[in-house]
């Protein structure tokens, strides 16, 4: 006798599921470690199940990452409403500190999500997109702290805010690559939104030195 038609409800649910136990394999042994049939072991069913809610193992990683970006997105809205209420350096401070934590804790997760495409990669437009958002968020939050005197006003927001990507990027994948320490990132790290401030606010490191850290 065939099963009765799965509700919407269950077909939600049964995907949440499988996107959480992609979510665990992904941060303990990276993408390539997402297979259907591992997936399908964990949570006890055929592994033809999950045919059924995705197509196949790229889908579930792709829908992987679009949840994750979900949840980004949502937390800027929230973080724009604080930077105009007259946090814009604390919001872009933690934001910054949201894919540190992400590139220290779940360095694979930080990769999938967020580390750029090679030229042939079929996920580069996604990316590209992703990132012109990151830029776009970063934006409004460096235009609002011009706005409110806490950041140097007459340059563009938006070459600001693709500087200060360009000063984050390079510590953050070094450190989801593997290639520093934890110490070493967090010297490093420190020095950098240091210098961010710095030059938000339109203040050169020569006219105001910074303090000395020897990196372990």
């Amino acid at each position: 006798m065939p099963r009765p038609p799965r509700s919407p409800e269950q077909v939600a649910m049964m995907r949440q599921k499988i996107l959480d136990v992609a979510h665990s394999l992904v941060h303990e042994g990276g993408p390539e470690s997402v297979t259907i049939r591992r997936i399908a072991g964990i949570l006890g069913v055929s592994h033809m199940t999950l045919y059924n809610y995705f197509p196949s193992r790229q889908s579930i990683l792709d829908a992987l990452r679009e949840r994750e970006m979900a949840r980004i997105v949502e937390r800027r809205q929230e973080a724009l409403e604080r930077a105009r209420a007259g946090q814009a350096l604390e919001v872009l401070q933690e934001n910054l500190n949201c894919y540190a934590n992400m590139a220290r804790r779940q360095p694979a997760f930080y990769r999938l999500i967020l580390t750029p495409a090679a030229h042939d990669d079929p996920r580069r437009q996604e990316l590209q997109r992703r990132f012109q958002d990151q830029v776009s968020h970063l934006t409004q939050v460096i235009q609002i702290g011009m706005e409110q005197g806490q950041f140097a006003p007459g340059s563009d927001p938006a070459k600001a805010a693709l500087v200060v990507l360009a000063m984050t990027n390079g510590p953050l994948a070094y450190l989801a690559g593997g290639l520093i320490s934890d110490e070493q990132f967090a010297a490093i790290w420190q020095i950098t939104l240091r210098l961010i401030t710095l030059y938000l606010r339109g203040v050169t490191a020569n006219e105001r030195p910074l303090e000395s850290i020897a990196l372990p």
